[in-house]
């Protein structure tokens, strides 16, 4: 898939989707249509039977809403996994704080190529300047799409190691101090709009920005600015700096290797990189609010968050400045994945939204595939839905 063809397909579909006239009412999907999704999940599970796996499809265009689960709520419980599961989204938490910066600078309070240096504290300024990084040459716009030469806290060796090590004496860890641990551990990886290189660093420094441009905490912020309450995303929420929505089940247990993290402080991730706990449910229905525009003022918003970062051989998928996009079987749509086995989209061809987790982490042995088997095995399943044979 090229970078440019495929956003201008994929920006030239969402067109088409924002134009085109309401569809009817859903009505509830028949097993015999569902089934099918089901046993993407059933298979994964039955070849590995210490895998959860939670997923859910949401395409009006097929009148199907569904959510499915299989496997076990822990590795060493007998409790089902539910479709309704909540847990860490970790990087797709990315997509959010994109969009509220976006917000930002929709109502005029920041501007896209604001020098940084303009919006941070004088505490992260010095820090940046200790591992040798010139805020006064990064731009928002290079935070955003991972352009600012900063270098990531994480995942990494260093990291890994420090957090299974601080796990034992309970460590909680600031926004200060993961900064502060990627000017210590990691060399700035290129100039400012140079190349493109994932940092998580660069998305805690936008967390910073959110607070104190909005003047509120990073999670108000984000759930008035996108509308959270408007969108009945009632599973989803920052940990640990919010509170947790009442009546919602346990949260589904994530590995790391073979240890259970669960039950870690979610400082290790929660600044902005990551923080976010929702559901598949909850994703769908935020992926198709943001990318048809609903949670944005203006339609010119949304295409000023998909102008494309410049591609280059070290971006595995096209991305613009809020998202990336990927193939999903025939369709060019826009998602995000996170570390802790999450992956979240829509597809503007077929406006449906689908969000997918497993309970490992990306570097676990063949956790990419386990993920590339689900989604594969969804979008088969959705394209026999839309062209059925005969």
């Amino acid at each position: 898939m090229s970078g440019g063809s495929g956003m201008q397909k994929i920006i030239g579909s969402l067109a088409l989707i924002l134009t085109a006239l309401a569809l009817p009412a859903l009505g509830a999907p028949t097993d015999s249509r569902v089934a099918p999704l089901q046993q993407v999940l059933d298979q994964l599970v039955a070849g590995n039977r210490r895998l959860g796996v939670v997923a859910s499809v949401d395409a009006p265009s097929l009148r199907l809403k569904w959510s499915g689960a299989a496997g076990a709520l822990g590795r060493d419980s007998t409790v089902r996994l539910q479709p309704n599961q909540p847990f860490r989204i970790a990087s797709v938490t990315k997509v959010y704080v994109a969009a509220a910066v976006i917000r930002l600078i929709e109502d005029g309070r920041l501007g896209l190529y604001d020098p940084i240096t303009l919006r941070i504290s004088s505490e992260t300024a010095d820090a940046l300047k200790s591992g040798g990084y010139d805020p006064a040459r990064i731009t928002v716009a290079e935070l955003l799409g991972h352009t600012s030469g900063i270098a990531t806290f994480g995942p990494s060796d260093a990291y890994e190691r420090a957090v299974m090590e601080h796990q034992k004496a309970h460590k909680v860890w600031t926004r200060a101090e993961q900064i502060e641990f990627t000017m210590e551990h990691e060399k700035p990886v290129g100039q400012p709009g140079e190349k493109y290189y994932y940092s998580d660093t660069a998305y805690i420094v936008l967390g910073e920005i959110i607070e104190r441009v909005s003047g509120k905490s990073l999670a108000a912020y984000v759930r008035q600015s996108l509308k959270f309450n408007e969108l009945h995303l009632k599973s989803t929420y920052w940990e640990k700096l919010e509170p947790q929505p009442k009546g919602l089940p346990a949260r589904a247990h994530q590995y790391w290797g073979d240890v259970d993290v669960t039950g870690f402080d979610p400082s290790l991730d929660l600044f902005g990189g990551g923080g976010i706990v929702s559901t598949t449910a909850d994703l769908n229905e935020f992926f198709r609010a943001l990318l048809t525009g609903r949670v944005f003022r203006r339609p010119s918003t949304l295409s000023l968050a998909l102008l494309p970062v410049r591609p280059e051989k070290t971006i595995e998928h096209p991305r613009a400045l809020m998202i990336a996009a990927r193939q999903f079987g025939r369709h060019e749509c826009w998602a995000h994945g996170g570390y802790w086995g999450t992956t979240a989209m829509y597809c503007p061809d077929i406006d449906a939204a689908v969000s997918m987790t497993i309970d490992q982490t990306l570097d676990d042995k063949g956790a990419a595939e386990n993920m590339r088997q689900v989604l594969d095995g969804l979008a088969a399943a959705l394209d026999q839905l839309a062209h059925p044979a005969g």
